[in-house]
């Protein structure tokens, strides 16, 4: 998704079973920044192992850059996050598209 309301112009989106993202960081605490809308779906985030949360990425109006999901007083040290589409959507939804715009690490950063 391209638009000048995305962190660096850009956001990217995923309807396909089995999409993931996934990378390690340094940092006490992570947020997921997105845009939300009613064609949104549910997304699964686990962070070294544990899932945290199923975020809901619907919204009945459109909104960009919102806090999809956030974690703090993480362990100093090497974390790992991974956000999954799942294919769920809830029953407001027209759709079940996924998508992330930037992630924000509090004292941290991506290794």
């Amino acid at each position: 998704m391209i638009g000048s309301d995305y962190s660096g112009s850009t956001a990217k989106y995923t309807s396909k079973e089995g999409a993931s993202l996934e990378f390690n960081f340094t940092g006490k605490g992570i947020k997921i920044i997105g845009p939300m809308n009613s064609y949104k779906g549910i997304a699964k985030v686990t962070i070294d192992g544990k899932v945290y949360s199923a975020v809901d990425m619907y919204s009945e109006s459109s909104k960009t850059q919102a806090i999809l999901f956030q974690v703090s007083g993480l362990s100093s040290g090497k974390h790992s996050i991974k956000v999954e589409y799942t294919g769920m959507y809830n029953n407001q939804s027209k759709g079940s598209l996924i998508s992330v715009d930037a992630f924000d690490i509090v004292e941290g950063n991506i290794i």
